[in-house]
């Protein structure tokens, strides 16, 4: 896994001081890659990218496409700490972005009676939209390791969901506006930030009882703006060319195609035995990225 690692340029290292010189030179080979100038983000990340690096990055999207189809959302949450095993942060999380807004798109707009099921949340991606503005902004700046934090907790948050969503809370009956606008905005942020959205969300949602299919539209929806204003963002104000985007495009579909075969599933197979599989899966992702976090800051001291 380090030799994958090493394989791949680095992001998170453009935002290194170190790497600013006035002139341009990269020696590169698959043991050592090193920028002293740093070229528009992403643009050798496929270029450099050896076989057994595109095999794990189809197995991601095979993987998280299909729970996405299987639950009618949760694509993120299985490719983000799925591909930070390979790539740093700020990578992992613009290789996801595309496929991501693309199954976001299809889940939001199936299933019919989209109106019924915004209803009075019809304010929510709107504030989303603005939170994902400003948390692009934010990680465009900041360096990646309290964000591999950041997605641990999200995570664990995500995890006790439940648990979170049976609590009686009047005050959130009482001033739902509020704290639904609250909700979206953290949900954009957390969304560019750690690409896991779902925390506040769900939980808000939980709270007020929102019925399942409207449930599914209403995340869908937020989450397709939230994306589509991540790629916007990241391109005038990130420098992450076209071509980056256009190069995603295919895995984006790969995502789509196990999007529908997760469809299917779901109306044949009990969800609940998929579920407890995933706990135990993203309980270990945290871990990982938990032992990730810890390195990284040990290597930068």
């Amino acid at each position: 896994m380090r030799m994958i690692r090493e394989a791949v340029p680095s992001i998170g290292s453009l935002w290194s001081k170190e790497f600013l010189p006035a002139k341009c030179r990269r020696t590169q080979c698959y043991t050592e890659t090193r920028y002293f100038l740093a070229p528009p983000p992403h643009m050798h990340v496929f270029e450099t990218l050896p076989w057994w690096g595109y095999a794990w990055l189809a197995v991601v999207m095979v993987a998280s496409g299909f729970f996405h189809g299987l639950i009618g959302f949760g694509f993120p949450i299985i490719a983000t700490p799925l591909l930070t095993l390979m790539f740093d942060f700020k990578t992992a999380l613009l290789l996801s972005v595309l496929p991501g807004f693309i199954t976001t798109i299809l889940n939001a707009f199936r299933g019919g009676n989209l109106g019924a099921s915004l209803g009075r949340f019809w304010f929510m991606p709107a504030f989303h939209l603005t939170g994902a503005f400003l948390g692009t902004l934010i990680l465009i700046r900041a360096p990646s390791e309290p964000f591999i934090l950041l997605l641990a907790v999200l995570l664990v948050l995500y995890l006790y969901r439940e648990r979170l969503g049976k609590l009686d809370v009047p005050v959130v009956k009482a001033h739902w506006i509020v704290f639904g606008a609250a909700a979206g905005l953290a949900g954009g942020i957390f969304e560019a930030t750690a690409n896991v959205a779902l925390a506040p969300l769900i939980i808000y949602f939980m709270i007020l009882g929102v019925a399942p299919a409207a449930l599914v539209q209403v995340l869908n929806l937020c989450f397709m703006f939230g994306k589509a204003t991540q790629i916007v963002t990241w391109t005038t104000a990130g420098n992450v060319p076209l071509g980056f985007w256009l190069q995603c495009l295919p895995w984006a579909l790969l995502s789509l195609i196990l999007l529908l075969a997760g469809e299917r599933i779901r109306r044949r197979v009990s969800v609940e035995t998929y579920m407890g599989w995933l706990r135990k899966f993203l309980w270990a992702m945290v871990a990982l990225l938990i032992v990730g976090f810890m390195r990284a800051v040990l290597e930068k001291s």
